[in-house]
């Protein structure tokens, strides 16, 4: 079962792909900022064959409209694509950013969350290092620091237009500056969904204190270190982590 389709939520389109086993447990794979799932969670479909997998590009991100990476609206927008789809559980896979919108769909509305992984995602910051990150995502920074990333995020990004990556980048820039605040905000003790933080042993963005330390602020936290890997997903052992993601989604299944 393979299918892309879009619906539309408020005056955002949301593209998202259905693939995977139809009377499976559904498993909404949400990717990080600046990616799409094609880029980065492709490479985990193979070891979740026995589930159905719901896979949309976020709000602003590839074929999905948006101006916000505001994740309380990308949460917002990701439990209407549940309803739409007429799932009313779901297991969570959110890569970094991808984390942080499943950790606040949790939190609004625990009875759509079964559970969820949350891979790579940073949650505590700095102004001065949420200012420097802010600074080094601006189109013109990027363009010169990083031209084949561009091309990347050109590619990706093409289906609303050869330029939009400097629109993406310009909105993410923007919401990366307000992280300290937003999270300074967010009380994750509410949350009794049960998640598992992960991040590779390789990871120069997370800290792996800071993941022991959210882990240890959720009700039903648990803490994964995939050996072996880095940020990226390319430089992940997807094996490692999809036997972690799948031990938390057994553990506590939807169908059970």
């Amino acid at each position: 079962m393979t299918f892309r389709r879009s619906f539309q939520y408020k005056k955002t389109e949301i593209s998202y792909l259905v693939l995977g086993t139809a009377t499976g447990e559904p498993i909404l794979m949400l990717h990080g900022m600046l990616g799409t799932f094609e880029r980065e969670l492709a490479c985990m479909v193979p070891y979740f064959s026995d589930y159905q997998l719901v896979c949309p590009d976020i709000p602003a991100h590839g074929a999905s409209t948006g101006a916000t990476l505001d994740p309380r609206h990308t949460a917002e927008a990701m439990i209407a694509l549940c309803e739409h789809l007429a799932l009313p559980r779901v297991h969570v896979f959110g890569y970094s950013f991808g984390g942080f919108v499943g950790l606040m769909m949790a939190e609004r509305r625990p009875d759509v969350v079964n559970a969820l992984m949350m891979h790579a995602t940073r949650f505590f910051w700095t102004q001065p290092e949420a200012d420097e990150f802010a600074a080094n995502l601006r189109p013109e920074v990027l363009a010169e620091n990083n031209p084949r990333w561009v091309e990347v995020l050109r590619e990706d990004h093409a289906p609303q237009g050869a330029d939009h990556w400097k629109e993406l980048c310009s909105i993410a820039s923007t919401y990366v500056a307000t992280l300290p605040e937003s999270m300074s905000t967010f009380d994750v003790s509410t949350i009794a969904t049960p998640v598992c933080v992960s991040c590779g042993d390789r990871d120069a963005m997370l800290p792996i204190r800071e993941v022991e330390q959210l882990a240890g602020m959720l009700p039903c936290g648990s803490l994964a270190v995939i050996p072996g890997s880095a940020h990226p997903m390319q430089e992940t052992q997807t094996g490692a982590l999809a036997g972690v993601a799948l031990e938390l989604f057994r553990a506590h299944s939807i169908f059970s």
